[in-house]
């Protein structure tokens, strides 16, 4: 190893003057060594390794002195450590012992020599670490989810231009159908005028259009198939077939009708309306749903939607009253507002929550929403009180000024324990007088708590759905058992 490689590798460690700014780099000490004493390359043309060895150490002597610094050196070869030099060699030692302490402590270790003072120190880093490492990893996963998103952008904009390519083709295709069938019945009215033969199901054999020719046996089916009476209607035997669950066997029946130009699926479409007409029931049957939820709590905004798209299945068939109550999941939250992810990474660690917030960002965008856990969380008092408030204008406005808070909070980082916040979420639904109730802190506290004490105070958690006051779903459940609930209630009324 020459001694200039040596005196390049040589670093200045702590001035021993007062000049804490001073610091000089290794190549000008090692240009100054040069200029100051030639090249250096003497000693290693001796070929003695002592003789080397002096040599190095006398620059780095001088070095020190030049620079006013403490120098150590340090000789490898390649078998390993040969020599180690030190201007100070105790405080060097002093100084590498004291960094190999502070790694064993921060591991955990040698912790029993600590005070309670140091203990506190030692603690107060690792949180200081903690906090810088979680904050990174938001930041990264938030970029994340930010590449993510715009790769979602990209995919649905990809959607879209092929969705509007399938319309457009799909649109031309029928298009052309539509010429090529016009085309076919204008040569069949051209053509001969005798009976024709259309391929329909043997259970809807007729709409009395034209005269049916009955074959062999069909006549006495229609015997052993008479009409049946419903109320002041009578049933056509092709409705009772469809009633008893008869199969469809599709064959082929003459007709004779004046003109050949009605297609097998108008009568189809015409059976239908007719079967919807004999077994549609003339009134609904009234569903009530009590809900208790939270205005923070993202799965009672997933169980509403999910409700929602079950009450638009089955509208036709029932006539739905949602009514909502008060929960509280943090009674003690403060009212003036916490930020999201300070309280939630307290309550739940910071993992957990991340890992969390992931699923719910995935069950929002699923509904066509997005997460959002910006923004402040704390008291819902104020909310549930505006709620019941809502409640004696109707609960239609009720359940609209819960939709609004849902989305103000989850949806747009907006703390509904803010008054104007509130105030704009009622204009929306419709609410009248909330400014002048929400002024008085007490109003509406009374029912606030009667209605938890009649609806919430026996449950551990939201969302909880009680139907026509026999059935209860706890949790943010998909559609299919909202509908499989209504007909427990369906079957309820008809045992009844």
């Amino acid at each position: 190893m020459g001694t200039r490689n040596a005196i390049s590798k040589t670093t200045p460690v702590s001035p021993k003057t007062a000049r804490d700014d001073y610091i000089v780099p290794v190549r000008e000490i090692a240009g100054v060594s040069e200029r100051r004493w030639g090249g250096g390359a003497a000693e290693e043309d001796r070929g003695t390794r002592s003789a080397g060895q002096a040599g190095l150490l006398k620059k780095a002597h001088e070095i020190s002195v030049l620079c006013d610094a403490e120098v150590a050196l340090i000789v490898f070869s390649t078998k390993g450590k040969l020599y180690e030099y030190s201007t100070d060699s105790s405080k060097l030692k002093g100084k590498i012992e004291s960094l190999q302490r502070s790694q064993r402590h921060l591991m955990g270790e040698d912790l029993d020599p600590l005070s309670l003072k140091e203990l506190g120190q030692l603690e107060q880093q690792l949180e200081t670490s903690l906090k810088n490492i979680r904050t990174r990893k938001s930041q990264v996963m938030l970029d994340s989810i930010a590449e993510l998103q715009e790769k979602e952008k990209s995919l649905r904009d990809q959607n879209k231009a092929l969705e509007k390519e399938f319309l457009e083709k799909s649109k031309a295709k029928a298009q052309a159908q539509q010429a090529h069938w016009e085309q076919q019945q204008n040569q069949q009215q051209t053509s001969s005028s005798s009976p024709s033969s259309f391929l329909i199901p043997e259970n809807l054999p007729t709409l009395n259009m034209g005269t049916y020719q009955a074959r062999n046996n069909e006549e006495d089916e229609e015997a052993a198939h008479p009409q049946v009476r419903l109320g002041s209607s009578l049933l056509p035997p092709w409705m009772v077939r469809h009633l008893n669950g008869d199969t469809a066997v599709r064959k082929v029946i003459p007709l004779s009708m004046p003109s050949p130009q009605i297609a097998t699926h108008n009568v189809t479409l015409l059976e239908r309306y007719a079967f919807h007409r004999y077994i549609t029931p003339m009134t609904k049957k009234h569903v009530q749903i009590d809900i208790s939820s939270d205005t923070v709590c993202p799965w009672c905004f997933v169980g509403k939607k999910n409700l929602e798209k079950a009450i638009d299945i089955s509208k036709d068939q029932f006539d739905f009253e949602v009514r909502w109550h008060p929960f509280f999941l943090e009674p003690s939250a403060p009212k003036e507002g916490i930020k999201k992810l300070e309280f939630y990474y307290k309550k739940f660690g910071a993992g957990q929550f991340d890992r969390m917030a992931l699923r719910m960002t995935e069950i929002f965008r699923s509904l066509g929403f997005e997460y959002d856990t910006s923004g402040l969380t704390g008291s819902t008092l104020d909310s549930h009180r505006l709620i019941t408030f809502a409640a004696k204008q109707g609960y239609d406005k009720q359940n609209a000024l819960v939709d609004e808070l849902f989305l103000n909070y989850f949806c747009q980082g907006k703390y509904i324990g803010d008054r104007q916040v509130l105030l704009d979420a009622a204009e929306k639904a419709g609410v009248e007088g909330a400014a002048e109730f929400l002024e008085d802190p007490n109003r509406g506290l009374k029912e606030v708590n009667e209605e938890f004490e009649k609806y919430s105070s026996r449950i551990s958690g939201v969302p909880y759905f009680v139907i026509n006051g026999k059935h209860g779903l706890s949790g943010g459940q998909p559609p299919e058992v909202f509908l499989r609930a209504f007909q427990a209630v369906a079957n309820d009324t008809n045992a009844a």
